[in-house]
């Protein structure tokens, strides 16, 4: 009986459906998307597939710039329109060795990171940035570095971390850009890439913006290193070359007056040029024979005096500038150094501005000999400039470049 009344308990249970169950309980968390992840290249010059070991700063004005490239992805595995801003800043090191100097010079720095840089001095940096709106730019108004034809475009990507494939969306930007004749002429120039994404939180707000800076392309690749900020070795340096050049406001026509067998000049005070320079320079000076028509009386440089009763012409100058000029110079058609260590023209307060180089003097000693007298003969001054400290920065041969 027992059995059988046990049996008949159990089987009424059962059609009740009454049967023992495990409570079903759904756990969920909303993810965030990770901090930007940035990669990086080399740059290049445009239209070569090789490293640009030095730049090349043009002026805004010749028609002759020289543009290079720097392409970035900024990836992301949440959505791509949360992207601030992608900023990349081209800069020498020793103006900014820490990361608060970095903030200044390049802005988008660690507590502003969407904020650009109020006016960033051009011998010193190039700052540029790409928004979502689609557009690029080159940061401050007081700079002649110019932006060329820079790209934007999407991709779908993956990398590898930790063995686990990750899938990254991304934007892929080229920063094409020609350096300013400001950019100082150093070796230490070197690249920084700030990304900055907001993500979108679960009630449909926005967080607080996610900021990653990158200054060396050796980790570009790598995610992890970039979380745990592990060493990632020297940063990847440039050169900027020397640069140097005139305004086109220099005129040096200079008018010796009538002057007589055996005789000379009046002492000419000239204004020597104003001039361009990314590093300490040298100016230079030359000058051809006078001539008129088809006659040429010679300049001599053997000496004052050396010129009476003979057929020739004594050009005698002087820069006196106390610590740069070259005292008494008697001009030919060899080049000489009138100033040296004159200061780089980009050390101003503008430092796209030319820099005026001190006045020098000269007078004219006349011989004899004109076969046209009473008529005008006229000569060429060349005014020359070049690296006047080889020691710092690359120079191309210290080259001269002639006043235009």
């Amino acid at each position: 009986m027992f059995r059988q009344l046990i049996g008949l308990v159990l089987l009424s249970l059962a059609a009740f459906g009454i049967t023992p169950a495990t409570a079903n309980v759904s756990d969920e968390a909303y993810i965030v998307e990770s901090p930007p992840v940035i990669e990086f290249g080399e740059l290049r010059t445009s239209g070569d597939t090789g490293r640009a070991d030095v730049l090349n700063p043009t002026f805004s004005g010749d028609g002759n710039r020289i543009f290079y490239e720097l392409t970035v992805r900024a990836m992301t595995n949440g959505e791509l329109d949360n992207f601030d801003v992608v900023s990349a800043c081209f800069f020498t090191s020793s103006a900014a060795s820490r990361a608060s100097d970095r903030d200044t010079l390049c802005g988008y720095g660690q507590l502003n990171p969407t904020v650009a840089p109020s006016d960033p001095d051009p011998s010193l940096a190039l700052s540029m940035a790409w928004t979502t709106d689609g557009t690029f730019r080159i940061d401050g108004s007081s700079n002649s570095h110019a932006l060329g034809a820079s790209t934007h475009s999407t991709l779908e990507t993956s990398r590898t971390i930790n063995s686990e494939s990750i899938t990254y969306v991304a934007h892929r930007l080229k920063f094409q850009f020609a350096l300013s004749h400001a950019a100082i002429n150093t070796s230490d120039w070197t690249v920084r890439v700030v990304a900055v994404s907001t993500p979108t939180l679960e009630n449909g707000t926005k967080g607080n913006p996610q900021r990653t800076e990158l200054l060396d392309t050796s980790c570009s690749t790598s995610y992890v290193d970039q979380i745990e900020i592990a060493d990632c070795g020297v940063a990847d340096t440039y050169g900027v070359t020397f640069y140097g050049g005139f305004s086109s406001s220099t005129n040096r026509s200079v008018d010796y007056g009538s002057v007589n067998e055996n005789s000379s000049s009046a002492v000419r005070n000239i204004a020597t040029a104003s001039y361009y320079a990314n590093d300490a320079a040298t100016l230079t000076i030359k000058a051809s024979n006078f001539s008129a028509s088809t006659d040429e009386i010679q300049l001599i440089t053997t000496g004052v005096g050396d010129e009476k009763d003979n057929k020739a012409i004594t050009l005698e100058c002087n820069a006196t500038a106390v610590g740069s000029g070259a005292g008494q110079l008697l001009l030919d058609s060899t080049r000489q150094n009138i100033f040296t260590g004159l200061p780089r023209s980009s050390s101003e307060s503008n430092g796209e501005s030319p820099k005026d180089a001190p006045n020098h003097t000269c007078q004219l000693h006349y011989g004899i000999g004109a076969a046209f007298a009473n008529n005008v003969y006229q000569n060429l001054v060349e005014i020359g400039i070049k690296d006047g400290d080889t020691s710092t920065g690359p120079t191309v041969n210290a080259v001269e470049i002639p006043a235009a």
